[in-house]
């Protein structure tokens, strides 16, 4: 069995470069941002784009 050599690994430079691309131009149809606390969790929305988010309201912060 051949022994791995991390030295021998190599990925061609195009590959990654084109994964990158995919990754920053891919668009989602809303972005969440929840900030957790012990007792509750705020949510916040934005729409893409530069828009500002929108500050959607608290929850409790239980297990269920």
């Amino acid at each position: 069995m051949k022994q791995f050599n991390p030295d021998e690994m190599r990925v061609e430079n195009s590959v990654l470069d084109t994964i990158k691309v995919k990754e920053f131009n891919r668009e989602y149809g809303a972005y969440i941002g929840l900030d957790v606390h012990k007792d509750n969790i705020s949510i916040g929305v934005a729409l893409p784009g530069r828009c500002a988010g929108n500050y959607r309201g608290e929850m409790a912060n239980k297990p269920k």
